[in-house]
């Protein structure tokens, strides 16, 4: 066995999962993801990409904005390589504003 496990290991939290992690096991959140790679027809909104590993990225932060979580609208299909250079680039308390400086940044 490698690693902690548990209590042992540094992230332990109580045995508790964050708001964030129980919701992406809910029906709704799973309807409202598939839906924005359908919408988006399973491409990278960024550089195009079509199908690889893909995220449902909230344009408005999920963390800000409950009444948002699920709604269609606030939902871009990003590959993973773009999602992450976002969050990198803005953090995790984003806006649609930051968003849209993104998506006009020349790769």
């Amino acid at each position: 066995m490698y690693g902690r496990y548990g209590e042992l290991n540094s992230n332990w939290r109580g045995g508790k999962k964050s708001e964030r992690h129980n919701m992406m096991n809910q029906f709704e959140y799973k309807e409202w993801r598939k839906t924005v790679f359908e919408r988006d027809n399973y491409t990278c909104q960024k550089c195009g990409v079509r199908g690889g590993v893909l995220n449902a990225h909230h344009i408005e932060a999920f963390s800000n904005n409950p009444k948002l979580r699920t709604e269609i609208t606030n939902g871009a299909t990003l590959c993973k390589d773009c999602h992450k250079d976002f969050h990198h680039q803005y953090g995790y308390d984003c806006t649609i504003e930051q968003f849209n400086e993104f998506m006009e940044k020349i790769k």
